[in-house]
């Protein structure tokens, strides 16, 4: 993939780089992992960060670095005790809630922007999780 990036931001997130630009491939602001970035020319291209643009207002409720459009869908994922402890321990979002369960286990409860096949994959890949809400709209799609 070849294209030109004007960067607006390059922050640390989950042990790895990352970039946030315009992208002339896609047309609009896009994340990159930099560490996926193989080769860098550097241009005579004057360009000019908007005063408007926050990270926190563009990646929103974003699951992790890919803000999506749409709106804001409540998730409940259960983790059965096995796993809790671990889950527990980690600030994953800035919306969850954690609730102990009787069994030992816990509820993690998220707010995100837009839920698509990627990130419905992604949050239930960990091992002894199941789905145990979403909202309507979304949970007609599972």
């Amino acid at each position: 993939m070849k294209l030109t990036l004007h960067p607006y931001v390059i922050f640390f997130s989950r042990r790895s780089w990352y970039v946030v630009g315009h992208s002339s491939l896609h047309g609009e602001t896009r994340t990159f992992n930099v560490g996926r970035i193989r080769k860098i020319v550097l241009t005579n291209e004057v360009f000019v960060v908007s005063d408007n643009f926050q990270l926190d207002k563009y990646l929103g409720n974003a699951w992790h670095l890919i803000p999506e459009h749409g709106r804001d869908s409540h998730v409940i994922l259960r983790f059965s005790p096995k796993v809790a402890q671990n889950v527990s321990e980690v600030a994953w979002h800035k919306t969850q809630k954690i609730v102990p369960l009787d069994n030992g286990g816990i509820e993690y409860h998220v707010t995100v922007s837009g839920v698509n096949e990627r990130s419905k994959r992604d949050s239930v890949s960990y091992h002894s999780v199941t789905v145990a809400a979403l909202t309507k709209s979304i949970y007609t799609s599972l």
